[in-house]
């Protein structure tokens, strides 16, 4: 080999080379514009590829990484450049803002898998590493032509009832939560008596938000023996939290007490198997409707008769009272006043260290920081554990900036 040929080859090596190392990873196009977007779905359908979508944003850590660390991987981007016209778009630009829209991005980064006629048939949201993202891609894929049939189907109402649960199972394979749920909700009316009944259906009915009008409680109360020998403890107490849910938000929704008195007479009964949990069942049903229509007076008398009838003299559960308004009905100044009468009589039975740091808190955000400060040197008069200086410091420089 002459020295031509020697310096030569070394230079034609290279040259080819560097094409395959260019493209060995994913290769992006960024889309600001209606024009660019057109152009590639164009490109998506003549090509007979998918559509790989990451909105991202500028200031998106995970968004850096997955650009420096994950899209150069090379078998990823082998895969992804031979099946998907791999595109990004800043999130935060105008074209970006209308299509986060559009598919209703909530964080970034989320990467959507798309047909060409924009169909979205998967997304990620957040970092995947280079093989999770390249076996996602391949079932979205393999899926393409099902997800995409299934989609159209669903939207003109034409899939039966077992071709919905097979729709549902194949969404929650991609983690496609929003999307399975609406047709869960299209499953449920579908459902006859021996369907509701049939162990086929079990996953659907657990997930459903059926109230006391719906066709699966009506099933339920009627076979609740059946059904019983059907689903585990589990699984009662998980249709049991659903129905309720639905039923309690019907009735503070619409502010109908009769809704609500039908959800302890009808709904409670079936699934409480003791006096004593009827009771404290009926006791929570009461205290959440009141609330959630802000009535604090009803809610006030409630929780002083449920006091005095069982337990009486108990500043656990004064306290316990107290701290549930303190973290969910803050808002209401009525309810904090009513906190702030339980704690009252919380302390005169009991001046723990619990005890005086709610009052404390109570009095502070009430406006009595004279009183307030009080009980704190009640407080600091007491042995203290370190957690619970700290807890005193802090309530102490809240009243001081209150003050």
């Amino acid at each position: 080999m002459n020295k031509l040929m020697k310096r030569v080859i070394p230079f034609i090596a290279v040259f080819i080379f560097i094409p395959f190392v260019a493209t060995a990873q994913m290769q992006f196009k960024e889309i600001v514009t209606e024009s660019e977007w057109k152009s590639a779905l164009k490109e998506a359908d003549n090509s007979g590829k998918l559509i790989f979508l990451d909105i991202y944003a500028t200031w998106c850590g995970p968004c850096k990484y997955l650009e420096s660390t994950i899209y150069p991987d090379v078998e990823l981007g082998k895969y992804y450049n031979s099946h998907f016209i791999n595109l990004k778009m800043d999130g935060e630009t105008e074209f970006g803002r209308i299509k986060a829209r559009q598919y209703g991005l909530k964080a970034y980064p989320t990467m959507y898998y798309l047909s060409p006629m924009e169909d979205v048939l998967a997304q990620v949201v957040g970092v995947k590493q280079a093989p999770e993202l390249n076996a996602y891609g391949e079932k979205v894929v393999s899926s393409s032509d099902k997800l995409v049939q299934f989609k159209r189907d669903f939207e003109e109402d034409k899939l039966s009832a077992t071709e919905l649960l097979a729709y549902r199972e194949l969404l929650l394979e991609f983690e496609q939560e929003e999307q399975s749920e609406e047709v869960s909700s299209k499953i449920i009316p579908s459902l006859t008596e021996e369907d509701i009944l049939n162990p086929e259906y079990k996953s659907i009915i657990l997930v459903a938000r059926s109230d006391l009008d719906g066709k699966i409680f009506t099933v339920l109360k009627k076979n609740i023996n059946a059904l019983n020998q059907i689903w585990t403890e589990e699984e009662r107490g998980q249709i049991f939290a659903n129905i309720y849910d639905a039923s309690l938000n019907v009735a503070i929704s619409t502010r109908n007490p009769a809704y609500r008195d039908r959800i302890i007479n009808e709904l409670l009964p079936i699934f409480q198997n003791s006096p004593e949990s009827m009771i404290n069942a009926e006791y929570i049903t009461h205290k959440l409707y009141f609330s959630n229509t802000d009535d604090w007076k009803s809610f006030g008398e409630l929780v002083l008769l449920h006091y005095s009838s069982n337990f009486e003299g108990n500043d656990g559960f004064l306290y316990q009272e107290s701290y549930d308004i303190v973290n969910n009905y803050s808002r209401s100044p009525q309810a904090v006043l009513f906190a702030l009468e339980l704690m009252n009589s919380a302390v005169k039975i009991n001046s723990s260290f619990d005890n005086l740091i709610m009052i404390s808190y109570l009095n502070g955000v009430s406006g009595n920081t004279e009183i307030a400060r009080e009980y704190l040197l009640k407080v600091e008069a007491m042995p203290l554990t370190d957690q619970q200086k700290n807890i005193l410091m802090e309530l102490q420089n809240i009243i001081e900036q209150a003050g």
